[in-house]
């Protein structure tokens, strides 16, 4: 590549070349498989209490250690795109050694030594099968990807669990329906912001997103779950809603941890909506996925 290009190294879940000229506006003129040697995964990156606990970063360590990812070739130009997405993170200059024998020079976004936590945590199950399947698309080696599948996950602890075996049975709340629900958006002092989650409707101290304001949530989080654009897919948090007891475990237990995480600052649930309860009740929806 000529000197105008540089190599930019892509790990955990940047390594999709088609994401990362999309969303990121750059064009990748060349990519391949790399390793970085000297190098670790290091999830120390908070994230969202209960859900996302953490996310990846890399930081320098061993010389036995390293990490593979994704090697791309981008000019100048798209560098400078790339670090007005990147705002947040700083950059190191590496080496990498490229699967088809290549050395290339380079560089890799890293966390701010103010956004990393000094102790690690467990991230989500979810977020550990978009690494994986990031690695396999990616054509990394079938040694690293089953390394991947050692890393240890969150897991609610025993007192999570109680308190959300303690929720009230949705008869036992008042009703809510989706247009009050709507009007509590945080943008007026009057109605603060409120979220519903599988029928719940709470008032938590603090909304993240905007997105999740006024509105229910549990067909979003399956989506998200599943990897798929929540842009293009918008419900407005409005019926059909899925059939909570046809969902798989492993998507109720997703929805559940965001529960978790609304449940942890209101202490109780206000009310239910009264539309996922009658969706539940007649055991009949139309709600699908939509289409990858």
């Amino acid at each position: 590549m000529g000197d105008e290009n540089i190599w930019s190294f892509g790990y955990g879940s940047n390594m999709d070349v088609h994401a990362v000229e999309t969303k990121k506006q750059v064009k990748i003129l060349d990519h391949t498989a790399a390793i970085l040697k000297g190098w670790r995964l290091a999830f120390n990156l908070s994230g969202i209490p209960f859900v996302e606990p953490a996310f990846a970063n890399i930081i320098q360590s061993g010389l036995t250690d390293e990490v593979h990812g994704v090697a791309f070739c981008i000019s100048k130009e798209s560098v400078a795109n790339m670090d007005k997405v990147e705002i947040g993170y700083d950059k190191a200059k590496i080496t990498l050694e490229a699967y088809d024998g290549r050395t290339l020079h380079g560089f890799v976004y890293v966390n701010k030594p103010s956004a990393s936590t000094s102790d690690e945590m467990n991230p989500s199950k979810r977020y550990i099968g978009v690494l994986i399947k990031g690695a396999q698309q990616a054509g990394l080696k079938p040694s690293y990807i089953d390394k991947l599948r050692t890393i240890k996950t969150y897991i609610p602890s025993s007192e999570t669990l109680q308190t959300r075996s303690s929720l009230p049975k949705p008869e036992d709340l008042p009703p809510i329906t989706v247009e009050e629900l709507a009007k509590y958006k945080g943008t007026d002092s009057n109605f603060p912001s409120r979220v519903a989650v599988f029928g719940y409707v709470f008032q938590p101290k603090v909304v993240y997103f905007q997105s999740h304001r006024g509105r229910e949530r549990t067909s979003r989080f399956l989506m998200q779950y599943h990897g798929l654009p929540l842009d293009d897919n918008d419900d407005g948090g409005r019926p059909p809603y899925p059939l909570v007891d046809k969902l798989t475990q492993e998507e109720k237990e997703y929805v559940f941890c965001w529960l978790d995480h609304y449940l942890s600052s209101s202490k109780t649930p206000l009310g239910y909506l009264s539309e996922f309860r009658e969706q539940q009740k007649s055991g009949v929806s139309s709600w699908t996925l939509p289409q990858k």
